[in-house]
């Protein structure tokens, strides 16, 4: 069976190097314990001493499609000091949108009677054989919730988002046989406070259509792997873009660039199929905050109406990563909008304001990949309407609008 290895490791601060690392201890995961329940929301689960006077605690803290019990909750048979839980996505899920997983919180307390937590220094996690399942079917993700850190992995094939709560790591649909630690493609590293955590919470699952019943096995290994603590060339604070006539202005602001080379700028239509589009070399200034700006022009025309953009960011070592995804759409559909969203962030329901809503025919939300996950018709003479979002995944999306003269409006929100 394919293994999706996660591998929590020691690191100096966020912005450690492969040079400038601690060497921790590794942490056994062979002593399992049910605390209460059987796999069900809110079961809990103790590894005994993964360091000497250190008890690990497992909870399950939310279940979307998934289901796993005591048995499965730990298998030992591949590596016996790891936390391997096998979870199984009942239900069959038919769109690219769709995402089933389970939420854990992780918890380091004291092995006393009574227990309190203990803060983790240095703690880093790094993914292993994060992938897909070969059929541009399933692709399977980690959220992990902040101040979680990603950190660049030289080769890496993953997608990183970030939004206000959590670091999403994100496969291709690709498959990666016989993966292991030393191949780079399927992984990606984050890094916690050097000052300490005690407690965090993960999602672990697949996203995209699924068969009913499958079974994945997923594989935590608590220990250091020296050689993949390397540091972001750069981190950044802020990416946007904006439109201005056809032409799109993308603008971000940065820190902390030693050692950095440049930004490279990519554009796609289609959120799938990215081109290069241009360079900005760094200009890192004596404060540490550098802000930036490229001119896209004639980006946008009447056939092509948004895009998309990312950043790769590339140290003067080779060593490069890529910054999430914007969406921008031209002053027709976004700017000028008859429509609002409110509230925006939302978490559970998406209100959309709408003028003239008897011109109104649909509306259709689209992941950052441009999938479509929503689409609900409008009925005529409806002024208000309201979308449920709570089961979509935290992240951006963009809202369409299709309107019986055949033109559009779109605009974007964030999920919580």
């Amino acid at each position: 069976m394919k293994k999706f290895i996660l591998i929590l490791s020691l690191a100096f601060g966020l912005g450690a190097t492969a040079q400038n690392t601690c060497l921790p201890p590794s942490y056994f995961f062979n002593s399992k314990s049910r605390v209460t329940g059987n796999g069900g929301l809110n079961s809990q689960y103790r590894f005994n001493n993964v360091l000497p006077g250190i008890n690990a605690y497992i909870t399950i803290t939310k279940i979307q499609n998934a289901s796993i019990d005591s048995n499965t909750m730990d298998n030992g048979s591949s590596y016996p000091l790891a936390w391997q839980p096998f979870i199984t996505f009942p239900s069959r899920r038919n769109l690219a949108g769709d995402s089933s997983y389970m939420e854990f919180k992780v918890e380091f307390k004291t092995a006393t009677l009574e227990p309190v937590l203990l803060p983790q220094n240095c703690l880093a996690m790094t993914i292993v054989d994060c992938d897909g399942n070969g059929n541009n079917s399933y692709r399977e993700f980690v959220k992990v919730t902040l101040p979680a850190k990603p950190m660049g992995i030289l080769n890496s094939t993953l997608s990183v988002f970030q939004d206000d709560k959590w670091v999403l790591f994100k496969s291709g649909t690709a498959t990666f046989n016989n993966i292991d630690t030393v191949n780079k493609a399927a992984m990606g590293q984050l890094s916690f406070p050097s000052t300490g955590i005690s407690s965090y919470s993960m999602r672990v699952g697949v996203i995209g259509p699924i068969s009913a019943n499958t079974q994945r096995q997923f594989s935590f290994y608590f220990k250091s792997f020296a050689g993949l603590v390397v540091a972001l060339p750069v981190e950044l604070i802020d990416f946007k873009a904006q439109s201005v006539n056809s032409n799109v202005d993308l603008s971000w602001i940065s820190a902390k660039e030693d050692n950095f080379s440049h930004y490279e700028i990519y554009r796609s239509y289609n959120g799938h199929q990215f081109e290069y589009i241009g360079s900005e070399y760094s200009k890192s200034s004596s404060n540490g905050i550098t802000a930036y700006n490229f001119a896209d022009l004639n980006a946008l025309s009447t056939d092509l109406k948004s895009a998309y953009y990312r950043l790769r960011m590339v140290d003067r070592d080779g060593r490069s990563t890529w910054s999430h995804l914007v969406y921008v759409g031209s002053q027709s559909e976004s700017v000028n909008s008859t429509f609002s969203l409110f509230p925006n962030p939302a978490s559970t329901v998406l209100n959309i304001s709408i003028e003239d809503s008897e011109m109104c025919e649909s509306v259709i939300v689209k992941d950052v990949f441009g999938n479509v996950v929503i689409e609900k018709h409008i009925t005529d003479g409806l002024l208000n309407s309201n979308i449920d979002v709570s089961e979509l995944q935290s992240g951006l999306y963009v809202i369409v609008i299709s309107k019986a003269d055949g033109s559009v409006e779109a605009s974007s929100f964030v999920k919580n």
